[in-house]
């Protein structure tokens, strides 16, 4: 299946998909573009049935919960958000800075959220309460994925400099 996204404007061109994550049941596609906005597609109804607007700038990464009740976004504008499956407006901010946030992954299993970007370390929160879990030196500063492993028990991110670093969210331990 093809899914052509439509401009905002009548008049203006398709957004350019920077980001995309599947739901855990694979009912729902979240899309993100150039034009700062998220789209929820229902892949049964083949439809938008979302339109998540609150970044200012371009959004770079999108994450699902384990149980699908959350997406996270982060972005250009350097804001973490945390959507409810529920409402159009973010449920919380997590995070603002003046750099870039370029990846963001929940540890599965958990509400813990992971996040990373230009000129930032890796920070750890929960989703559930907003706070700051804790904080781990990247390899660069520029990083631009994370990806953590099915059980939760490693975390791996990159960035600019080739440097691929895995960590044990636990302890913050460099494997």
């Amino acid at each position: 299946e093809i899914i052509q996204l439509q401009p905002a404007e009548l008049a203006g061109t398709p957004p350019v998909a920077v980001a995309v994550t599947l739901d855990p049941a694979g009912r729902r596609l979240a899309i993100a573009g150039d034009d700062h906005a998220i789209r929820v597609w229902h892949l049964a109804e083949r439809r938008v049935i979302q339109r998540l607007v609150g970044h200012t700038d371009w959004v770079r990464s999108l994450c699902y919960s384990s149980d699908g009740s959350q997406l996270a976004s982060t972005g250009n504008d350097g804001r973490m958000l945390i959507w409810s499956d529920e409402a159009s407006q973010p449920l919380r901010e997590l995070m603002r800075c003046d750099e870039a946030l370029s990846a963001v992954a929940f540890r599965p299993g958990t509400m813990q959220l992971a996040s990373v970007g230009f000129n930032q370390p890796l920070r750890f929160f929960d989703t559930r309460t907003g706070e700051q879990l804790s904080e781990l030196k990247c390899p660069c500063n520029d990083m631009r994925a994370i990806a953590f492993s099915p059980t939760g028990s490693l975390l791996a991110g990159g960035g600019r400099n080739g440097r691929i670093r895995m960590w044990e969210p636990a302890s913050g331990a460099i494997r």
